[in-house]
């Protein structure tokens, strides 16, 4: 059963230079989005405050780019930027690794059957072949066996 962590939502919400309607379902949205995408795996209280995290930066860079007088230099836009995708990729590393590896395999084999099956539409023996063999390899090197 999934842990509650209603207690952390003092942790969610906007400054109150952010409370415009459209930022705060934009920030809504990203959350609800974020947690959709991590279906089957326990959000602990670290991915839980990450996930604020970029949907509070991202908003807020949205807001300064939407607004001339508030907009950063270049420069300061790619470094927000990049430390906006740091936090996303630390999300997603976080998360896969708190995928159970019997849940990947089963997602990767429903997408090997979809592939394989998809391969049969294919006219060109010499081509469905080639293809078949890629793709067996390289699921095969995923871990997932036919």
């Amino acid at each position: 059963m999934p842990r509650d962590y209603s207690h952390l939502d003092l942790a969610f919400g906007l400054p109150p230079a952010l409370s415009e309607d459209r930022y705060v379902e934009l920030y809504n949205v990203i959350i609800a989005e974020m947690r959709a995408d991590a279906r089957g795996v326990q959000l602990d209280m670290t991915l839980n405050l990450l996930i604020e995290r970029i949907a509070t930066y991202y908003v807020s860079m949205k807001s300064e780019e939407q607004n001339p007088a508030a907009r950063a230099t270049p420069e300061v836009q790619r470094n927000r930027v990049t430390f906006w995708l740091s936090m996303v990729q630390e999300y997603h590393k976080l998360l896969k690794q708190r995928t159970p590896l019997d849940k990947r395999i089963a997602v990767l084999k429903e997408v090997q059957t979809i592939v394989l099956d998809t391969l049969d539409c294919i006219g060109d023996p010499k081509l469905k072949e080639s293809l078949t063999t890629k793709f067996i390899e390289r699921f095969t090197a995923a871990g997932v066996t036919v």
